[in-house]
């Protein structure tokens, strides 16, 4: 695809679900448009059809794309992906003009709830700490506030190659087209 026009944000900028991000053009949603809409026309079947429709869905165009096209029964050649979370934007270095992939990156933002931290904790220590112990953080960026945690989840470094911790940042979304 080709980026047509990149919003003004930037790495670190917050970014509400729904923020539009870049308009693309696609060309293989752009031929699967005109293929549906071409046998809407003449008479497919409504197994080629649905077909279509589910190609443009596995190639990852959106439902309220799809939706328009149908709708109004015309081809829509420019995309606007948006923010699909609340986040801050930790990924986001494209050009309008660039060439992308299907598998490229468009945007990476880490959502905020929940704030995942990482600490560095004394092995002397490390053994008062359970599932259960609160804590509060205080951060650089907001000095007259301390953040009091809700539960905690630890993670203890191993130093066994094969044990892994299984918590995981998973308000971290990553945008691909």
């Amino acid at each position: 695809g080709f980026i047509e026009k990149v919003s003004p944000l930037t790495v670190g900028d917050k970014v509400r679900k729904g923020t539009p991000l870049v308009e693309v053009t696609i060309p293989s949603w752009v031929e699967a448009q005109s293929e549906y809409l071409l046998l809407a026309s003449s008479g497919g079947t409504a197994s080629q059809l649905d077909g279509v429709l589910e190609r443009l869905r596995l190639a990852g165009m959106p439902e309220a794309d799809i939706q328009r096209m149908r709708s109004t029964r015309r081809v829509q050649t420019r995309f606007t992906l948006t923010a699909p979370i609340d986040g801050v934007l930790t990924a986001f270095s494209l050009k309008s003009g660039m060439n992308i992939a299907k598998d490229s990156v468009v945007a990476q933002i880490q959502g905020m709830d929940p704030v995942w931290i990482t600490a560095a904790v004394p092995e002397s220590i490390a053994w008062l700490l359970k599932d259960t112990t609160q804590f509060t953080v205080a951060i650089p960026a907001y000095p007259d506030k301390t953040f009091r945690s809700r539960n905690g989840l630890f993670c203890r470094a191993s130093t066994r190659p094969r044990a892994r911790c299984r918590c995981a940042c998973r308000s971290t979304t990553r945008m691909s087209c």
